[in-house]
């Protein structure tokens, strides 16, 4: 409640009201199925470990906010002789004007998604024939803020970013010039990544069916294992590298009232982190993918 509570506050004071024309809220619930893959990439680990999950579906708590966004013009104001363009015209707009838009017509969604859930991770090594098995409790998190415009088709294009934060169980290998020295399961390893989205969307108010599709290229992976790996000292080694996704959904939005509305869908999306693979210096590798699907429901209000 309290982090429910806390986003709301930090939107309205990143984007005042009255820097909107329209302004809406939307709440739900995600049936989301999760499925884990640590699969290494089998040119890097010749001999691999067999890992497999079964992890409980979990009902995922979603809120957003989306409207009409301007920037805050106490820190952006485009300084000039004239007086009334002192006091109306930030420097963004002033860009923006250059180039044939409008920046009062910029809008902003921002997403935050949250789910708890429960599991087991059952592993095989095929080297040491050595067997695991973790009972296991995490959470999920999924942060996004996205940008559009009704110059780039109709508020149709979406530029943004994203992060995503869980912990699982992960099989890890230590390399050193070509060499694997150890491989083993850390039961708690947590991957954190930020990415720089783009996508096509026709969801809008006027749509009775919408399609959606977009994708995510990782600016910054960070990873940590937490009962295993750094407390041995190793952490140093265990270092981010690749991160991307992909996403697609699809539904209904229903119109209740002038002012509420039901959206109705199915949402897939697939994640793969990645860390240093250089085998010719020590380091640690891993290689994580999570695909989260299943329908969801929300109630939108229009202000």
């Amino acid at each position: 409640m309290k982090k429910t509570i806390l986003f709301w506050i930090i939107f309205f004071l990143m984007f005042p009201l009255n820097s909107y024309s329209e302004i809406s809220a939307s709440a739900g619930y995600w049936l989301m199925t999760w499925e884990q893959s640590d699969k290494p990439d089998t040119e890097v680990v010749k001999s691999t470990i067999y890992h497999t999950f079964k992890i409980d579906n979990l009902m995922a708590r979603e809120i957003s906010l989306a409207g009409k966004w301007k920037f805050i013009k106490l820190s952006l104001k485009y300084l000039s002789t004239d007086e009334e363009t002192v006091k109306n015209t930030t420097k963004a707009e002033k860009l923006f004007g250059k180039l044939g838009i409008d920046f009062n017509e910029f809008s902003s969604t921002i997403t935050y998604i949250k789910g708890t859930t429960n599991g087991i991770a059952e592993g095989y090594d095929t080297q040491t024939q050595n067997r695991s098995y973790i009972d296991f409790s995490t959470s999920i998190y999924i942060y996004s803020i996205e940008f559009s415009s009704e110059k780039l088709l109709n508020n149709n294009i979406k530029i943004g970013f994203q992060n995503i934060k869980y912990q699982l169980p992960q099989t890890f290998y230590i390399l050193n010039n070509n060499q694997i020295i150890l491989q083993a399961v850390e039961s708690a390893m947590e991957w954190d990544a930020s990415f720089l989205t783009v996508g096509f969307s026709n969801i809008n108010s006027n749509n009775l069916f919408f399609l959606s599709i977009s994708a995510g290229y990782g600016l910054n992976v960070n990873v940590s294992g937490k009962y295993s790996i750094d407390p041995s000292g190793y952490g140093v080694y265990l270092k981010g590298k690749t991160a991307f996704f992909y996403k697609g959904e699809a539904g209904i939005n229903y119109k209740v009232t002038k002012h509420i509305y039901l959206n109705s869908g199915y949402r897939y999306t697939k994640y793969t982190f990645e860390t240093e693979k250089d085998t010719s210096s020590l380091n640690i590798y891993a290689k994580a993918t999570s695909t989260l699907f299943g329908p969801y429901l929300k109630l939108k209000i229009l202000f």
